[in-house]
């Protein structure tokens, strides 16, 4: 597989902000394609059929109303500025430590892999919530 080229102005074009209850149909899509990927040879194959967007999207408007968790997503940014969901965050601040995260989630469309590894994501995601 070739290896997508990103630009300074493709990082410029990622934005992070607090989920919406209207991003979790994109999130759920985003699990679920993330669980075919990741696991397609080591899960049984009945289970994860069970896992698609519709059902991945139930399991996180769950997550999502329940009081303490949090949930950020990153939007690319097109020229004609549309915005699309390419990958988001879920976790609770920390009972113990003031401005800490407990990362429960954390998944990037495909095509963004290479261009945000989960190192960046993770510190540029934390950057953003505090």
């Amino acid at each position: 597989m070739k290896r997508q080229v990103y630009s300074m102005k493709d990082i410029q074009n990622i934005k992070i902000r607090e989920a919406k209850r209207s991003d979790i149909p994109e999130v759920g899509r985003i699990l679920s394609e993330n669980y075919h990927d990741t696991y397609a040879n080591i899960l049984d194959k009945r289970y994860l059929s069970s896992v698609n967007p519709e059902s991945a999207a139930a399991r996180l408007d769950a997550y999502f109303l329940t009081p303490g968790n949090e949930m950020f997503v990153a939007e690319a940014i097109d020229d004609e500025a549309h915005c699309k969901v390419v990958g988001f965050v879920a976790g609770t601040p920390s009972p113990d430590v003031l401005g800490a995260f407990w990362l429960e989630m954390l998944h990037i469309e495909a095509a963004y892999r290479d261009f945000w590894n989960r190192q960046k994501a993770t510190i540029y995601y934390g950057r953003k919530s505090c």
